[in-house]
């Protein structure tokens, strides 16, 4: 079986390149001060020994390269954000289904897109160029039926982002999960 570890990826600005320890600082700073996830620097040095260890095993396992990675400006070395892909299980089939019953969850198993930056380097078209280049591969060469994103009503930028790289925007029509308010569709063609 071939391979699925997902190589470098580079936009005319930036490469989506594996988490490096010492990407410790940039990531407590990213997920932890701006991100909210509030983790201590110990617990942040886990995840990422965690994320890195992932690499090899998902690849010795034959499964796809779930996880996170990081976003460089070329030329740099620390990054400026996080992108990646996750699996998840999403109640799908009641967002594309306006006439599902409410009862039928009709949950199915997904891969998620996700990116987050720097406050300082929003609004230059990162989150775009990355969400876009990700996307791609991941659907050109994981051979995925779709790849989606969520986020909240809230969260403007996040959704144009969406709409920029051609996904279908659908909105949850019920308040929980809080994550799972929009949700943005791009299928494989």
């Amino acid at each position: 079986m071939s391979t699925l570890r997902m190589p470098i990826l580079e936009t005319e600005r930036l490469m989506i390149r594996p988490f490096v320890e010492a990407d410790l600082e940039a990531c407590h700073e990213l997920l932890d001060r701006e991100g909210g996830e509030g983790r201590s620097l110990d617990a942040r040095k886990r995840w990422l020994e965690w994320t890195m260890a992932s690499y090899e095993e998902l690849d010795a396992l034959h499964q796809p390269p779930y996880g996170d990675r990081a976003i460089v400006r070329k030329g740099e070395h620390r990054p400026i954000g996080a992108c990646g892909l996750a699996p998840c299980i999403l109640p799908l089939a009641r967002l594309l289904d306006p006439t599902a019953s409410p009862s039928d969850e009709g949950y199915t198993p997904e891969v998620g897109l996700y990116y987050a930056l720097f406050s300082r380097q929003r609004g230059q078209g990162y989150a775009t160029e990355v969400a876009r280049t990700l996307a791609d591969w991941a659907l050109r060469n994981l051979h995925l039926a779709r790849i989606i994103a969520t986020t909240t009503h809230d969260n403007a930028p996040s959704k144009r982002v969406m709409e920029r790289i051609g996904m279908r925007i659908t909105r949850n029509p019920r308040p929980e999960p809080p994550w799972l308010q929009v949700v943005g569709i791009l299928p494989n063609r």
